[in-house]
């Protein structure tokens, strides 16, 4: 879909002028930072606030309910958000910022047509036939179109705002992305909490539909002026249908990604009562602040593997990844030393006394992000250099493996055996993509030394 860059010499000058360079990643890796830290911060005080002001069954089902949000917007964007992010970094790095801007256009434009495709399927036939049944009281009764709206504006907002970190926009990226959306989820929560302290199912799930609408409008508006603004021209382009197509293979990774990951919250909606499935998304949104780091690493790294990889700097992407890998596994042991040590204590002072209990979940759920955060800058390279069929055939095979041992624990075990599971499959996935992404690239994702860190937080050697 895109050109290659040609092996010369001109490529990093070229990557330079449209905004690639140390300086532009250590840009990108601070506005990550402090958009994540926006992010986790935020997104913690309303799952706090939120406990307390919902029920504990109501808070069950509004976890299961932004779960099965979230596998659907996984589906509605067809793996876009990554291919724009991909194809317009490849683009830059060749010096053509029209081009760039013209693949970005595009991108966004086939998204927009298949979510608004998607919508009358999500509102008739997904949210009524498959997502009411999982809640009981028929809290989604009636919601159909407010939850297929957002669904189809979370799809479409991260497609957009992901375009930016493409041209190498990582701070317009970060704000316009999640950043800003758990901030207008939050500021509504804190009135609530503060004038009225309890909250409806229902006015939650048009709180989120607002918010998602809002960050959709910013993030269309800024995009409609950078990628339709003065000096953007008309540039080539492949049809929609190849544009869609060069999507699935990300569309596969990430949703049998999102099931490995939260599949876990989908099999306890339906195995325990709500009250339990409550405890374990506490400590579940306790133990995933260890994986921020790597997270946030990945979201840098992938347009600068796109950007260097073709160029055959390997000796800088090993520096990189060997930095930032172990600039994430320092906090995530740190993290897991705390939870093990005074998780109880951490439930208690978050959520409320009632979700003291689930500290056992809390554990076995850290111990496994820890092995993701110290393994998991793997993925983004295997997917960023072409190999996303490796990624795609064990994440599958890890998918499938992991959800059958869940829905067996759920009823041998309960939360615990789940627990266990996801823990153990995640790790497994990530150990088997470590191994494979050094015998095809030569680069072992792995913590290196302290100088490698202070090197790849400078940006570039």
């Amino acid at each position: 879909m895109v050109p290659v860059p040609d092996p010369q010499g001109s490529v990093g000058e070229n990557a330079r002028a449209v905004g690639f360079s140390p300086s532009a990643l250590r840009r990108g890796a601070l506005a990550g930072l402090m958009g994540q830290a926006v992010v986790i911060g935020a997104g913690v005080l309303v799952q706090v606030l939120l406990a307390r002001l919902l029920t504990p069954g109501r808070f069950g089902a509004y976890v299961l309910l932004t779960t099965l949000v979230y596998l659907a917007a996984i589906c509605v964007r067809l793996g876009l958000h990554q291919v724009v992010v991909r194809a317009t970094a490849s683009v830059s790095l060749l010096g053509d910022r029209s081009q760039a801007l013209a693949v970005a256009r595009h991108v966004v434009v086939a998204a927009t047509i298949a979510a608004c495709a998607a919508f009358p399927l999500l509102a008739f036939v997904v949210v009524p036939g498959l997502f009411a049944p999982l809640f009981d009281g028929g809290d989604l009764d009636g919601l159909g179109a407010l939850v297929a709206g957002i669904v189809v504006a979370e799809a479409l907002r991260l497609v957009v705002s992901e375009s930016f970190r493409g041209l190498h926009q990582q701070t317009r990226a970060t704000v316009l992305g999640n950043a800003l959306r758990v901030t207008l989820v939050l500021a509504p929560v804190l009135v609530v909490n503060a004038v009225w302290g309890r909250l409806a199912f229902v006015g939650l799930v048009w709180l989120l539909l607002g918010a998602s609408l809002a960050v959709l409008a910013a993030a269309t508006t800024s995009f409609v002026t950078v990628a339709w603004g003065r000096g953007a021209r008309a540039g080539t382009r492949p049809t929609l249908l190849a544009t869609w197509r060069s999507g699935l293979p990300f569309l596969a990774t990430e949703l049998t990604a999102a099931v490995l990951i939260m599949g876990d919250v989908v099999v306890l909606g339906r195995g325990v009562p709500p009250e339990e499935l409550a405890l374990y998304a506490a400590a579940s949104r306790v133990a995933s602040l260890i994986g921020v780091p790597v997270f946030v690493a990945a979201t840098v790294l992938a347009p600068a593997v796109a950007s260097l990889w073709p160029a055959g700097r390997t000796d800088d992407l090993r520096v990189l990844l060997r930095g930032y890998g172990l600039l994430t596994a320092l906090p995530a042991f740190a993290g897991l030393v705390t939870v093990v040590v005074g998780g109880h204590h951490l439930l208690t002072l978050l959520f409320g006394p009632f979700y003291a209990e689930g500290r056992t979940y809390l554990v076995v759920l850290a111990a496994g992000a820890l092995v993701n955060t110290v393994l998991g800058l793997c993925t983004p390279v295997l997917m960023m250099v072409g190999e996303t069929r490796v990624v795609v055939r064990v994440t599958v095979l890890a998918a499938v493996l992991t959800l059958s041992a869940e829905l067996v624990a759920v009823q041998l075990w309960g939360a615990l055996g789940v627990a266990v599971a996801a823990a153990l499959g995640l790790s497994c996935q990530q150990a088997v993509l470590t191994v494979l992404c050094a015998r095809r690239t030569g680069l072992w994702a792995l913590p290196g030394r302290s100088r490698e860190a202070v090197l790849a937080l400078r940006g570039l050697p």
